[in-house]
C-alpha cells in the first residue's frame, strides 16, 4: 500500500505543455469565444476545442473555461493559468527576437578588448562603423596589455581583442589571430631637434641620443632592434604612459619610439620621423577571437569594421612649420662629409645638387648683402620640388631641386607678384630673385614667410567644413583671375592624354594597391565629359605640403610651381588629398553648380593619376609622399570617395 507521507514528484514537477496549447488558450481567453479564436488562428472550432482539451488534460483535468450562452469565460483554474501563460509566451517571444538578432548580428552582447594605442583611434573608428550598421548590439569594451587580453579571450571573458606584437609570432593555441596591419615606427623628437628636418632616420644617427622608454630593460621592447644594429640605447627616463613620454620628449630630455597608431594624437612641439632600417621593428596588430567554441555572430561584422578602419596608408605628421630650431649640440650626428644632417637638405631625386646651410649663406651674402648676417636654418619638409631655408624670422629661401623646377620657380615668382593680395587667403609674396652661383646651377627665390601648420592626410582638421568652404572660396577667386598672357599649367593637358602612362603605373602597383578598384576609378573619370571651356587659373597641386592651416581653417596656400591655366577639375584633387567625406560634401556644395558630375569625376581622375604616380616614384625615397598617396588612393576607392553634393554618376 503506498505511503501517504511519501513525496509525490508528479505533483511538483512542471507540467509538460505545448506552446500551441498556451497560444490557443490565450486567444480564447482574450476573445471570450472559441469561434472567434478559431477564425483568428485560421483553424476550425473543433481544432481549437481539441487544443484546449489537451491543455486541460495536461493540467490535471480541471476545465479552464465555463461555457456560457454567448461565449466562454475562464474558470478559477483558467484565471490561475492566465498570467503564467501570458508570461511564458511573452518570454518565448523575447527569446525568439534575441535569437534572431544574434543570428543576424543585429542584437545581443559583444565584449571587445584592445591595447591602449589601438583604443586611441583604430578601435573607436571601428565601433563607430559597427554601431552605424548594427545599433542593436550592446558593446562592452575593456583596455589592457596584450598578454592579459589574450588570457581573457582564452577563458571566454572577451569575444574579440585587438592585440599586438613586435617580437615575432604570438602563441595561438586558445585563440585565432586575424592580421589587421603592420605599423611602421617613428622616432619622436623635439620639433627643433636636428634630425626633425629629415624625411627619415636610421639607428646609427640615433647613437648619441638618450632614450625615454617604458622599461629600463632593452630586451622585449621596441628598442630591441637597436641592439641588433650594434647599438646599446641609453634609457635615461622610464615612463610608462605615452602622454607623459611626450612631455619628456618636448622638454628635450630624450627621444622615444612610437608606433603609427599612437601617432594620431601628438603634441605640436614634437616631430615624428620614420625609422627606416633593415630589421627595424614594425608592430603587427591582430584581432584575437576564441578558438574551439562558437563566437557571437556579431564578431564577424565587428572584425570587418576593424579591417575597414585600418588605414590604407598612414602619413606621418610633419614638424610644425613655426617651431623654433634647436641649437646644434656637440653630440649631433654628422654625415660622411662632416656636416650636420640639420644643415644638409635630404635628396628626393638622384640628380639634385648638394644643398646645405653654408651654400645658402654664401648665395644670400653674395646677392643680397643686407641679409648676409641673418640666421639660416633648414625647414623640415617632404616637398619634392624645392628645398626651403628659413632666413631670419620672416623670410624663406626656396631653391629648386632640378632644372625643371627652376623654370617653374621663375614662372611662380612672376605671377605671384600679381596674385598676391588678390586672393581670400595669403599666398607667398615674392621678395627677391637670386641667380645661379657658388656652385649652385639654378635661379632661386626669397619669399615672405607664412605662418601655419602643414595638415596631414587622414588626420581630421578641427574645422573640416569651414576648411572646405575656405578652399572653395580660394578656388573660386583664383578661377576668376584674368588669364591674359597666363602660361599653361604643367597639368593643363586633357586627362585622357595620361591614360597609357597611368594604366602602366597602376599595373606596376599590383600587390601594393587594389588595382581593380583603382582602375575602376580611372575608367569612370575617362568616361566623364571632357572640359570644353577655356582654361582657368589653377594652383595645380593642392596637397597637404602645399597648404597651411591655423585652428582648423585654411590660413595660406603655398608652392605654386604647377600654376597656370587648365581644366578647373585639376584643383578638385584637394577634395581627396585634404578632406574626408563630410568635408568633401561641404566643398562641392560651396563650389556651386558649375562643379557638375563630369567635373567632379575628372577631379577624381586627376587625384588618382597623381597619387599612383607619387606612390610608384616615392615609395622608397619619400615616405611622407608615399603614405599620403596611399591615403588618397584609399579615399578614392572607398564608397565615400565619389561623393560630393551627390553621387557621381
Amino acid at each position: 500500500m503506498p505511503n501517504p507521507h511519501a513525496a509525490r514528484p508528479a505533483d511538483t514537477a512542471p507540467p509538460d505543455l505545448s506552446t500551441v496549447w498556451l497560444r490557443t488558450f490565450l486567444d480564447v481567453a482574450r476573445h471570450g469565444s472559441f469561434t472567434v479564436a478559431a477564425r483568428e488562428l485560421g483553424w476550425t472550432q473543433s481544432a481549437v476545442s481539441r487544443q484546449i482539451a489537451a491543455l486541460e488534460a495536461a493540467l490535471g483535468g480541471a476545465p479552464l473555461f465555463d461555457r456560457l450562452p454567448r461565449g466562454v469565460r475562464p474558470t478559477a483554474h483558467g484565471r490561475a493559468l492566465l498570467p503564467h501563460a501570458t508570461d511564458v509566451m511573452s518570454r518565448l517571444t523575447s527569446l525568439g527576437r534575441e535569437l534572431t538578432a544574434l543570428r543576424d548580428a543585429t542584437g545581443g552582447l559583444l565584449r571587445v578588448g584592445a591595447f591602449a594605442t589601438a583604443d586611441a583611434g583604430l578601435v573607436p573608428r571601428a565601433i563607430a562603423r559597427f554601431r552605424a550598421a548594427r545599433p542593436g548590439v550592446t558593446l562592452v569594451r575593456e583596455e589592457g596589455l596584450t598578454p592579459a587580453l589574450l588570457a581573457r579571450v582564452a577563458d571566454g571573458g572577451l569575444d574579440l581583442a585587438v592585440v599586438s606584437t613586435t617580437g615575432g609570432a604570438l602563441p595561438a593555441d586558445a585563440y585565432e589571430l586575424h592580421h589587421l596591419l603592420d605599423e611602421p615606427l617613428y622616432v619622436a623628437l623635439p620639433s627643433g631637434h636636428p634630425l626633425a628636418a629629415l624625411p627619415e632616420v636610421r639607428f646609427p644617427q640615433l647613437a648619441a641620443e638618450e632614450w625615454i622608454s617604458g622599461s629600463s630593460r632593452i630586451e622585449g621592447t621596441l628598442l630591441d632592434a637597436a641592439v641588433r644594429h650594434g647599438l646599446r640605447p641609453r634609457v635615461a627616463h622610464v615612463v610608462a604612459e605615452w602622454t607623459a613620454k611626450q612631455g619628456y620628449v618636448a622638454a628635450g630630455l630624450g627621444v622615444t619610439l612610437i608606433p603609427a597608431l599612437a601617432a594620431e594624437s601628438v603634441r605640436q612641439d614634437i616631430a615624428l620621423v620614420p625609422l627606416r632600417d633593415e630589421g627595424a621593428p614594425a608592430r603587427a596588430v591582430y584581432a584575437a577571437t576564441p578558438r574551439g567554441h562558437s563566437a557571437p555572430p556579431a564578431v564577424a561584422p565587428f572584425l570587418r569594421a576593424l579591417r575597414a578602419a585600418c588605414p590604407a596608408g598612414r602619413a606621418f605628421p610633419q614638424p610644425v612649420r613655426t617651431a623654433p630650431a634647436a641649437p646644434m649640440s656637440p653630440t649631433t650626428p654628422t654625415t660622411s662629409t662632416g656636416r650636420s644632417p640639420m644643415s644638409t637638405a635630404p635628396k628626393t631625386h638622384a640628380d639634385e645638387p648638394d644643398i646645405d646651410e653654408d651654400l645658402v649663406r654664401r648665395l644670400v651674402g653674395a646677392r643680397f648683402p643686407a641679409w648676409a648676417g641673418l640666421p639660416v636654418r633648414l625647414v623640415g619638409s617632404a616637398g619634392t620640388s624645392n628645398v626651403m631655408y628659413r632666413l631670419g624670422t620672416d623670410m624663406v629661401v626656396r631653391l629648386p631641386r632640378r632644372a625643371g623646377d627652376a623654370e617653374s620657380a621663375r614662372r611662380e615668382h612672376e605671377w605671384l607678384r600679381r596674385l598676391s593680395g588678390a586672393l581670400p587667403v595669403p599666398v607667398p609674396a615674392p621678395l627677391a630673385m637670386g641667380e645661379p652661383g657658388e656652385g649652385y646651377p639654378y635661379p632661386w627665390s626669397v619669399f615672405r614667410w607664412l605662418e601655419g601648420e602643414t595638415p596631414v592626410a587622414g588626420r581630421p582638421l578641427a574645422e573640416p567644413a569651414l576648411f572646405a568652404e575656405d578652399m572653395a572660396a580660394f578656388l573660386t577667386a583664383l578661377r576668376g583671375f584674368d588669364t591674359a598672357g597666363a602660361p599653361a599649367s604643367y597639368r593643363g593637358d586633357p586627362l585622357a592624354s595620361r591614360d597609357a602612362d597611368t594604366r602602366a603605373v597602376i599595373a606596376g602597383l599590383r600587390g601594393v594597391v587594389d588595382t581593380d578598384a583603382v582602375t575602376a576609378v580611372w575608367d569612370a573619370a575617362l568616361r566623364a565629359a571632357p572640359w570644353q571651356g577655356p582654361g582657368v587659373w589653377v594652383h595645380g597641386d593642392l596637397q597637404p605640403g602645399n597648404v597651411l592651416v591655423a585652428r582648423g581653417r585654411l590660413s595660406a596656400v603655398i608652392d605654386f610651381e604647377c600654376m597656370g591655366t587648365a581644366d578647373p577639375a585639376v584643383d578638385l584633387i584637394a577634395a581627396w588629398y585634404l578632406m574626408d567625406g563630410e568635408a568633401r560634401r561641404s566643398f562641392r556644395a560651396a563650389l556651386g553648380p558649375a562643379t557638375d558630375d563630369a567635373m567632379w569625376a575628372r577631379g577624381r581622375g586627376w587625384a588618382l593619376t597623381i597619387a599612383v604616380n607619387e606612390l610608384s616614384y616615392y615609395r622608397e625615397t619619400n615616405l611622407w609622399m608615399a603614405d599620403t598617396a596611399r591615403h588618397v588612393i584609399g579615399e578614392l576607392t572607398s564608397g565615400d570617395g565619389e561623393l560630393g553634393d551627390g553621387e557621381v554618376r
